[in-house]
């Protein structure tokens, strides 16, 4: 693997070539091996202007395979952030993102179509207003969108719509450690299948910077799920009602390596692709 870097306040520019040999690329019972390697290109833009943050990133990769060239894509992930303190105690934050990516092999679970060339396509729209930026105390607003589709006709049937709506109380018990308790409303549209879900989540979280090198996140969350098939008819069997969660660590010890671990026990409804944390 190599990086190269250059910056020009407020731009940056990054190029790498990554080469990675695969036993088994496609987690199959029978592995398969091939080489794989990836070439990107990353333009970044991060600009300060009084009490407003502007933010973009734009990247694109070719992902070639030298024996299976059926699965060669291009990779592109846009992302744009805006945030604004307001008055003397409130801040608003507006972010979008999109991407095209090759699913995870691992996560094509068709037998038949496990090593397929299946792009996920994510668009996801969030904004959040948070009243108490430099207090013990902090109430936030959430709201959002994400939507996510899939190439293969074999997995189409998971393409969903979701709309969200979260507020919760933030207590800063020090600069490195919070709690918050708050409400989610997720309501999840698998349009193909005909399947609607309309979640409550209440949900207990803290956040602790364990050291400046480290980040401990975790959330229990009480959640309530419907499962509708149109017109309205409840699908028998599959509402739930008890526990979610997640636990989130992070680690950097430095320069640009960095490890991650996470536990997730979630819904269908509720993706969990962006926390919506002060």
């Amino acid at each position: 693997t190599w990086m190269s870097m250059a910056a020009a306040e407020p731009f940056s520019l990054t190029a790498s070539h990554s080469w990675q040999r695969d036993s088994n690329f496609g987690r199959t019972s029978t592995p398969i091996a091939d080489t794989i390697n990836t070439t990107a290109l990353q333009l970044g833009f991060d600009k300060a202007y009084g009490r407003q943050t502007y933010a973009a990133k734009a990247k694109v990769a070719a992902v070639r395979f030298s024996d299976y060239g059926n699965l060669d894509n291009d990779a592109k992930d846009v992302s744009a952030g805006f945030s604004s303190e307001i008055l003397s105690n409130w801040r608003l934050s507006l972010n979008g993102a999109y991407g095209e990516n090759l699913n995870q092999f691992e996560n094509n679970n068709s037998g038949e179509e496990r090593v397929v060339r299946n792009i996920r396509t994510t668009k996801s729209a969030q904004a959040q207003l948070i009243y108490g930026i430099s207090g013990l105390w902090a109430l936030v607003g959430s709201a959002g969108k994400n939507t996510l589709a899939y190439s293969s006709s074999t997995y189409n049937y998971l393409n969903y719509s979701q709309n969200s709506v979260g507020l919760k109380a933030v207590y800063y018990s020090t600069d490195l450690l919070n709690y918050s308790v708050g409400v989610r409303k997720e309501e999840a549209d698998y349009y193909n299948q005909g399947e609607l879900i309309d979640e409550w989540n209440v949900d207990f979280s803290t956040d602790w910077r364990v050291s400046g090198l480290g980040t401990l996140g975790a959330t229990l969350s009480w959640t309530q799920s419907e499962r509708q098939t149109r017109p309205g008819s409840v699908i028998s069997g599959r509402n739930y009602n008890g526990l979610t969660g997640n636990l989130n660590w992070n680690y950097t010890p430095g320069g640009m390596l960095s490890y991650g671990l996470s536990m997730y026990k979630t819904s269908n409804a509720d993706q969990f692709n962006q926390r919506y944390v002060a």
